[in-house]
């Protein structure tokens, strides 16, 4: 028995030596703590270009699928989501621009709350969403966008 040990240990030892160590496993991200405020998903969905990383960008939108929409089945809705810009001509042709389907409602505070000088703007996402948020968030009178829950 002792000399069959040390034959295994001679055997093992000299497989050791000879066999290269195998690359370390890339480490799985860390799930986030939950929080109050819903955490921003920087991924790209398939089929849309661009990834939401603006951290102006304050909406979950990890239960979107790559069309804006969530749900299930033929239950699927698209979000809404508000910001304000100020209520210049100018600003609001920049934001048709990117977005011709946001609506303007001057004199509405919405969740955002839009103050003097201020127009809210209330949008949905669709295909491609993700590229018009990350457009909107870089202009740079737009502070926050968030979702839209026509309370």
């Amino acid at each position: 028995m002792k000399i069959g040990s040390i034959l295994l240990l001679g055997l093992l030892l000299m497989c050791v030596s000879c066999s290269e160590v195998p690359p370390a496993a890339p480490a799985k991200p860390q799930r986030a703590a939950a929080t109050t405020t819903p955490a921003i998903v920087p991924t790209t969905a398939p089929n849309s270009v661009g990834s939401v990383t603006s951290a102006k960008i304050e909406m979950d939108l990890s239960k979107l699928d790559e069309n804006g929409m969530r749900g299930r089945g033929t239950g699927k809705v698209l979000a809404a989501y508000e910001f304000c810009i100020p209520d210049t001509a100018k600003c609001k042709a920049e934001v048709k621009a990117i977005a011709p389907g946001v609506r303007f409602m001057r004199g509405s505070r919405g969740r955002i709350g839009a103050g003097k000088g201020e127009c809210l703007c209330i949008g949905e996402t669709g295909p491609g969403y993700r590229v018009v948020l990350n457009k909107l968030a870089a202009l740079p009178y737009v502070k926050r966008i968030i979702e839209c829950h026509f309370e």
